[in-house]
């Protein structure tokens, strides 16, 4: 009985590794919808882009929540953090859409930009100047860029 529910489960785990972590379709589709996620290498080069998008997205999180409870100046360290991270993106090897190179580096450079903008704003948050409707704009021309460069090239 102990062997047939381990054998069970073993069945189990390797359904859901080929139906979760299966092999890409051979047209290059993205995951979702089914579609099995895309299968590329991990080398160093590949590990070091996902930990900077990794830092990026984490950072973001802390920044927006720092923005949410209305402390700006606490929001400066994550965003200088995504800059750092930033300045990685434009040498990113690029697995989907790899004739896109120039216009990843366009938006990669606009990003940057963008970070640095968005950081200067949020240092000025204690002067009297400080407008709170420019850093909610921000905010979301930063979403808006991660979501319109993931849709093309994640």
């Amino acid at each position: 009985m102990r062997i047939m529910r381990r054998l069970d489960i073993l069945c189990l785990a390797a359904a859901a590794y080929f139906a979760f972590a299966g092999i890409a379709p051979a047209d290059g589709r993205a995951q979702g919808d089914g579609v099995p996620m895309l299968v590329h290498s991990h080398s160093d080069a590949m590990m070091a882009q996902h930990r900077a998008m990794d830092t990026i997205q984490k950072e973001w999180t802390l920044a927006k929540g720092a923005l949410d409870e209305g402390r700006p100046l606490a929001a400066v360290g994550p965003v200088k953090a995504m800059e750092r991270a930033a300045e990685r993106i434009e040498s990113f090897m690029l697995h989907k859409n790899p004739g896109g190179r120039e216009e990843f580096s366009k938006q990669a450079r606009d990003f940057k930009d963008l970070l640095s903008a968005f950081r200067q704003l949020l240092q000025a948050s204690g002067a009297k100047d400080y407008d709170s409707e420019r850093v909610r704009n921000t905010v979301m021309e930063v979403d808006r860029a991660c979501d319109d460069c993931h849709q093309t090239f994640r």
